[in-house]
Order: C-alpha cells, then sequence, then structure tokens
C-alpha cells in the first residue's frame, strides 16, 4: 500500500497497484484487501468538529479493473434494451430516455482520446428498480463484482457491511453503474444560426446591432469531470 498527498490542498490517497498483488497467494490477497479497506475507511475526529472524518479522500488499486470487461459494452450486448436516462451536454437538466443499445452506438461513435461528446448516462441500479429508478437485476454483473476481493468486501451486502448477507433484492444502496463523458470544453456556435436575416427588423436598427454581436461570440461550454455526488 501506498500512500499519496496531493499538493493542491492536502488530501491523502491511498494506493496499491495489481501487479505488485499478482505475486500473493489468494488467502494473501484477501488479507491485504481487508486490511486496504479498513485503512481507507478509518476515521478520526478533530477538534472543534462534531462529525468524525475520513483521513483518505480516495482510494485506488491500480490495473485491478483489467480482468474486467468494458461495462458499458458489456452491458449493451448482454442487455441491449435496458431503458437509461441522458441529457445532452449543454442542456443539464433537459432529460431523456434512450435504449442502453443506442446510448452505447452514441458514446463508440464520438469517443476520442479518452473522451466522448455526447451526454452522460444517468445511474442505473443493479439491483432492480424502485419507483422511477433506471436498471434491472443484473446477476451477471454482480458476480462478476463479487470475484473481485476488494468489491466483494464493500457491496451492500459484503463483509465489511453493517449488513452483511442480505438479500440483494433487497439492496436500496446499489451498487450502479453510470457513465460521464470526461471534461472537456465544447464549443457551442455551431448550433447558431449562420444566417443574420431574422433578426433584422427594420424599425429598430440597433436591435440588431447590439444582438448581431452578441450572436456571433464563439461560445464554450465546460463539461466538468466530476459527478454530482463529489
Amino acid at each position: 500500500m501506498y500512500i499519496e498527498q496531493y499538493e493542491n490542498g492536502g488530501g491523502y490517497a491511498l494506493h496499491a497497484y495489481a501487479d505488485e498483488l499478482a505475486r500473493l497467494s489468494k488467502e494473501e490477497v484477501n488479507l491485504l484487501a481487508k486490511k486496504f479497506l479498513r485503512n481507507l475507511f478509518l476515521e478520526r475526529r478533530k477538534k472543534g468538529v462534531a462529525v468524525p472524518f475520513s483521513y483518505f479522500c480516495i482510494g485506488v488499486v491500480h490495473g485491478a479493473a483489467k480482468v474486467m470487461p468494458e461495462l458499458l459494452q458489456y452491458m449493451t450486448e448482454k442487455h441491449p434494451s435496458l431503458v437509461v436516462t441522458t441529457n445532452p451536454l449543454e442542456a443539464k437538466n433537459a432529460s431523456c430516455t434512450t435504449p442502453l443499445k443506442d446510448f452505447c452506438d452514441a458514446v463508440f461513435r464520438t469517443y476520442c482520446n479518452g473522451l466522448y461528446r455526447h451526454g452522460p448516462m444517468h445511474a442505473v441500479s443493479l439491483v432492480g428498480v424502485k419507483g422511477e429508478e433506471r436498471g434491472k437485476f443484473c446477476q451477471d454483473v454482480l458476480d462478476m463484482i463479487s470475484r473481485d476481493p476488494f468489491l466483494r468486501l464493500v457491496l451492500p451486502w459484503g463483509e465489511l457491511s453493517s449488513l452483511h448477507g442480505m438479500d440483494p433484492h433487497k439492496s436500496d444502496d446499489g451498487p450502479i453503474l453510470w457513465v460521464r463523458p470526461g471534461e472537456q470544453a465544447l464549443p457551442l456556435h455551431g448550433s447558431f444560426p449562420k444566417t443574420r436575416s431574422r433578426y433584422v427588423t427594420p424599425r429598430c436598427p440597433r436591435v440588431f446591432t447590439h444582438s448581431i454581436v452578441k450572436l456571433t461570440i464563439h461560445y464554450l461550454f465546460l463539461v466538468i469531470k466530476r459527478t454530482d455526488s463529489c
């Protein structure tokens, strides 16, 4: 395990590397996974602060997901009719629904260098839906997660959970799957009208003069990488 202190803010991150863990036996990996997660979730108290807080901001096991398939493509192949919720990049509140296959096609069509130019896929529950949630019970994905020595411990019914042994069908706390496009600056001027005739009003030429300057500015929309929960 390795501890890194982020220079901008001083936060701590806990790291491990799958290629180093490959040298250990199965029993040793399971033991290290428990130690890693217990250290990751360790809390401390600070004078004047009523609520305890974690030492670490995040924990990362580098390379551990290489044994898993690319989840969006996998879900599209196994559950193509699943309906998901998305929205245009420049209109966060304009949500719409689409089949997972169509969403996946749009992602791979616009993907380049780790980013794609299509809306996010909002949270999809992997343990069934309640109310207005999107998702379904995906036993195949849950089995895949359970085979990972780190992830299976922190499932809502995992060994480190206060609800250890709970029926996954009764989970109100995920797991969930979502997709984000990556942080990027998105040009919006392509969606503006190229002609100005519709804005010309003979009776009010000054309105045209001021409006056309604003309409010809090339705007950028910043898509933040962080999710709403961060």
